[in-house]
């Protein structure tokens, strides 16, 4: 789905840092914020592969990139709730009380969610570009 960012700077050749603009009501008409009440309370920042040659402060329409993202999701979302219920599971058919399945339950999901934040750093640590810029406003 493509959405709008402002070229904060041109990290390299082909690479540029966009700041992604999450409210819209202003329809993008002033080219100073400053004093506008429709400026995002935080900066939304993110590497955008240019393959069209654009310049710091071009309003710009990127697309995020493809590939990958169905299994990140399914790890982040799937293993986290899998290994709820088997922590549960687990603690259930060792006849520990309820308030010891909970605490399994807690334990095992704080397991699930390790392997999505190691997948995370790796993601940033390899730096690759998150979107493509598709095309500049004017």
């Amino acid at each position: 789905m493509p959405q709008t960012a402002i070229v904060k700077r041109i990290v390299s050749a082909g690479v540029a840092e966009v700041s992604l603009l999450r409210q819209m009501e202003c329809a993008l008409g002033c080219k100073d914020c400053e004093g506008c009440s429709q400026k995002p309370k935080e900066e939304l920042l993110a590497l955008a592969g240019d393959p069209i040659g654009v310049q710091a402060g071009d309003v710009v329409e990127v697309q995020p990139v493809v590939g990958g993202a169905s299994s990140a999701a399914l790890l982040v979302y799937l293993l986290p709730c899998v290994t709820l219920i088997l922590g549960y599971l687990l603690a259930a058919r060792l006849g520990l009380a309820e308030w010891g399945r909970i605490a399994a339950a807690i334990v095992f999901i704080a397991l699930g969610l390790l392997p999505a934040r190691l997948v995370d750093r790796a993601i940033r640590a390899r730096g690759a570009p998150e979107f493509t810029i598709v095309s500049v406003r004017r």
